[in-house]
């Protein structure tokens, strides 16, 4: 568990601020211009199939695919992989993990045949 932890530990933050706070606005925004608004959602939804499309052309059919997208290497590494962003994140102060001597984090482990510690 400890390994996941440190790989999408800023994961809450970005989630919370994107669907909380940027796409709220964005959305109030360009609902006083609807054709624009029209036109960004027709954009997510044309990269969100080409995405999906593509996914299960990788899966079922790669050898069908040129030789550049068959995996996703073609992409910059921030684009597909959380690590750029883990490192960032890892070095803010909020994010860091806490050490503490506290023994009741200690996990103790307990025998479910007999009971005992």
């Amino acid at each position: 568990k400890q390994w996941y932890q440190r790989r999408v530990r800023g994961f809450a933050i970005v989630y919370l601020i994107i669907m909380f706070l940027i796409l709220p606005f964005l959305f109030i925004g360009l609902s006083f211009n609807v054709v624009l608004l029209y036109v960004v959602i027709a954009l997510f939804l044309g990269i969100a199939l080409f995405i999906i499309t593509l996914n299960l052309l990788q899966t079922h059919f790669p050898d069908r695919l040129p030789a550049v997208l068959q995996t996703w290497e073609f992409l910059p590494l921030f684009m597909r992989s959380l690590q750029p962003y883990d490192s960032v994140f890892s070095r803010l102060i909020c994010c860091r993990k806490k050490v503490t001597d506290d023994v009741s984090l200690n996990v103790v482990h307990v025998s479910e045949a007999t009971g005992k510690v």
